[in-house]
């Protein structure tokens, strides 16, 4: 969070003063559209911020303008020294029942995530039809985000180097007339969009936002909660990274005058559970027992769920999911920190002593760990423990880093734990490690050295330290989301579902990136359903259910993940063959109920 005005800025809005407000707006605006650019995005949102605040001559910015700003007037404050390595890609995706939108990731942490979240809880039957109402200003503005990257050629997942705190180079080469256009919609552009003002009209910054400007920070401005800015002919898209936070602020702030927050905040605690029972622990199942925690009186407890699990012969896993309270999260906003009154967090402490000290008395304990995973819609917590018991590890992880994590290939969940045990025996042994970015950065630390946490050469023992840096996360979420690549596709029927990559575990890596899909909403509705995406549209292959045993399952999925294997060059060869096949969703169904089952077959056991 910076301070918009500050001694540090006070020159920069000076000369800001004498600048044509729109031009500089849109070129401002615009710079936050480059990919290279997205480390040095403090630095460019705060001079978004006072071209809007003090904006009122008649002079237009140029290049050297815009570089003098950044470098000059900022570039040798503390404001610069805020920047961090990039941790995410640029571009996001956000699923909806009308499509993929895309969204600028920006400095937010999990900002796709926790707006896809709220979504998918806001249209869920645990929450009132007045309330899925407000979707449509959510799409709407969600349309113009799409509507800026599809001008850029951004494609989900895109992203490039990018160096924080050195010079901000501004040059032909960034196209700033052309993002500056991006971001800039006419009322003709916004009518071709299927929008209205109306539908974005909580979104459009007032009057006496722009004057609140100089008294507020970065972090939860009257801008980034009202990101675009009206010239009447034309709206300006200011803030492009600010889509999520601003469309979650209206979210809460409108479901907080409904009387609906409470309710809405019980279904998103139930869906983030199961999140994190149904996508992140899945892997555990088949070598874990579950046991009911004790009974714990001792004092006020926060909102959580928990799950204590036996996996291996001996080990002990107590997962413990803590939940945000949305009526304070709507007070602090989306940049402030869950800080529990102290009765809250000491009775959370001895009810977690008391879960470890159980297993700890149990005949065939030999190791155990509590996890803690932040659930909420994007705030971080801030969370101490002045007791813990020896013998007992400790790691905390969003909740979206842990369910990112789950998509990696070959039990992630396991060698999340592993290094942390590795961890405990380094410390124990005296290598002590300086680490200021969470757990999930140091798990992507370990997993970058090959699953080791000393490098080659280093002394382990007493005196030994390691400097953990805050820039491994990024590799780990750019590959896993190209990976995966969750996103919705049409259907024939043209209702869009959720697919994600089929032959992720493939042994080679030339074919792990074929665009060869399998719908999640498919497989939960029985359903064994995959597609190729090509450039005139989804081709999908769907095996009709069938009443069976478990020999029958085995069999239709043989057959069903056999072909899809090789559908992509059916597809592709057959397209060429037909340039004619008019574009949209094609569908291939078979029916295998006739199929007779022999009575020796075996399924393959993978």
């Amino acid at each position: 969070m910076v301070q918009i005005r500050s001694p540090e800025t006070a020159e920069l809005a000076r000369i800001l003063a004498s600048y044509v407000a729109r031009d500089t707006i849109m070129r401002t605006a615009g710079l936050l559209t480059a990919p290279h650019l997205q480390a040095n995005a403090v630095r460019i949102e705060l001079v978004v911020h006072l071209a809007v605040a003090n904006c009122a001559g008649k002079k237009k910015p140029d290049f050297g303008d815009l570089e003098l700003w950044l470098n000059h007037y900022l570039g040798h404050t503390s404001i610069a020294m805020l920047e961090d390595p990039v941790e995410d890609v640029f571009v996001t995706d956000i699923r909806t029942p009308e499509g993929n939108w895309r969204v600028f990731e920006g400095l937010w942490e999990a900002n796709d995530y926790s707006l896809q979240v709220f979504l998918d809880t806001l249209m869920s039957s645990e929450v009132s039809e007045q309330c899925q109402e407000l979707l449509r200003a959510a799409f709407a503005l969600l349309r113009l985000s799409d509507c800026v990257a599809a001008r850029l050629s951004l494609n989900r997942w895109h992203i490039e180097p990018s160096t924080p705190k050195g010079f901000v180079p501004v040059m032909p080469a960034t196209r700033v007339n052309l993002r500056a256009s991006a971001v800039t919609f006419t009322k003709e552009d916004i009518e071709r969009l299927g929008v209205t003002r109306k539908m974005v009209a909580s979104f459009i910054l007032r009057e006496e936002d722009r004057r609140n400007l100089l008294s507020e920070s970065t972090g939860h401005s009257s801008l980034e909660g009202r990101p675009l800015v009206d010239f009447g002919d034309a709206l300006v898209l200011s803030l492009p990274n600010a889509v999520s936070p601003a469309i979650r602020r209206f979210l809460l702030s409108e479901l907080r005058k409904m009387g609906y927050l409470r309710v809405f905040g019980d279904a998103l605690a139930a869906r983030q559970a199961d999140q994190v029972e149904r996508d992140s622990l899945w892997e555990l199942k088949s070598d874990t027992t579950s046991i009911p925690p004790p009974t714990f009186d001792g004092g006020p407890m926060p909102s959580l769920h928990v799950w204590l699990l036996k996996y291996g012969t001996n080990k002990y896993l107590h997962v413990v999911l803590l939940h945000d309270r949305l009526d304070w999260l709507d007070e602090q906003g989306l940049s402030s920190f869950m800080e529990y009154p102290e009765p809250v967090r000491a009775g959370l402490e001895k009810y977690l002593n008391m879960v470890a000290e159980y297993c700890q008395g149990l005949p065939d304990y030999v190791e155990g760990m509590t996890l803690l995973v932040f659930g909420g819609l994007g705030r971080g917590f801030s969370l101490s423990f002045k007791d813990w018991p020896d013998r007992w590890r400790l790691s905390a992880i969003r909740v979206s880093d842990l369910l990112m994590l789950a998509g990696e290939i070959d039990q992630s969940i396991k060698r999340y734990l592993k290094c942390f045990k590795q961890k405990e025996w380094a410390e124990g042994e005296g290598v002590r490690f300086q680490s200021i970015d969470g757990d999930f950065n140091f798990y992507c630390y370990w997993r970058r050295l090959n699953y080791q946490l000393v490098p080659r050469g280093l002394w382990v023992g007493s005196g030994s330290v390691i400097s953990v840096g805050n820039d491994f996360v990024l590799t780990l979420r750019q590959e896993l989301r190209t990976l995966v690549d969750h996103h919705v596709v049409p259907t024939a029927s043209g209702r869009f579902v959720q697919v994600m990559r089929f032959g992720r575990d493939t042994y080679f890596k030339s074919m792990q990136g074929r665009p060869i899909y399998a719908s999640l909403d498919h497989l939960r509705a029985g359903i064994l359903a995959g597609e190729v995406e090509t450039s005139r549209g989804p081709t999908w292959l769907l095996i009709e259910p069938r009443e069976g045993d478990e020999k029958v399952r085995h069999l239709l999925y043989e057959m069903w993940s056999g072909f899809i294997g090789l559908f992509d060059r059916l597809v592709v060869e057959t397209e060429a063959l037909m340039p004619q096949l008019s574009p949209g969703p094609i569908e291939i169904r078979l029916n295998f109920n006739e199929i007779i089952i022999h009575e020796d077959y075996v399924p393959i056991v993978r």
